[in-house]
């Protein structure tokens, strides 16, 4: 079973764009049961030094920031079992959002993607 977690990512609450700020009091409404994780920079570069710490040189030599937080997504997945929603996921068109599902006892892993176009 999945954790009941919504990962999210941005600077913090308060610098939000209104599409942010809709996007988490949707995700909250649907899902009261669920946990939301708003990750800011700060709380991403902890992460990684504490939680995969074997990653840092990796994420560190990404040139573009959004490579850094497209990958920090994907350990943030693997680590909490959780799912990820992009600002834009209630919007038709854009990424719908998706978890990573361990296999049980294999060691695999695979990003599942949920709804939406595309």
């Amino acid at each position: 079973m999945i954790p009941r977690i919504i990962i999210q990512t941005g600077r913090d609450l308060s610098s939000l764009k209104p599409i942010g700020k809709g996007s988490r009091a949707t995700l909250a409404a649907l899902h009261p049961d669920f946990h939301c994780m708003l990750l800011s920079d700060e709380d991403i570069a902890r992460f990684v030094d504490e939680k995969a710490p074997e990653y840092k040189a990796l994420v560190e030599s990404f040139p573009v920031k959004i490579q850094r937080l497209d990958f920090f997504r994907y350990l943030a997945l693997l680590h909490y079992g959780a799912f990820y929603f992009t600002w834009r996921s209630f919007r038709l068109g854009h990424s719908p959002p998706c978890c990573i599902t361990r296999a049980a006892g294999v060691g695999r892993h695979e990003l599942v993607t949920f709804g939406g176009p595309g």
